[in-house]
């Protein structure tokens, strides 16, 4: 799962019932915990950028995604929700393996 603007204090605060409905019945993760010290946030802070460079390895200057909306000449004349985009061209990154 992945929430936008979601700070690990939700968490500490008791705000989020659901999720601690599922991680009482089993649904953690609780290694990723540890992990989120060493896990920082791509810039720009956009959810596909982000989602991208976890799957990739590569930040957003590397991988070409910095937007959830791009604009690429070369292959479209229109911008594109690249949350919807099915052209392999706009994804660059090879993922992590």
């Amino acid at each position: 799962m992945s929430f936008d603007g979601f700070r690990r204090s939700y968490i500490e605060r008791g705000i989020v019932k659901t999720l601690e409905k599922m991680a009482k019945c089993g649904a953690t993760a609780e290694v990723s915990v540890v992990l989120l010290q060493y896990m920082y946030p791509s810039f720009p802070s956009r959810t596909i950028p982000n989602h991208y460079a976890i799957a990739t390895g590569l930040y957003p200057e590397s991988n070409g995604i910095v937007d959830n909306v791009v604009y690429e000449s070369s292959f479209s004349d229109q911008l594109r929700d690249v949350r919807r985009a099915r052209d392999v061209r706009y994804f660059n990154g090879q993922p992590v393996s």
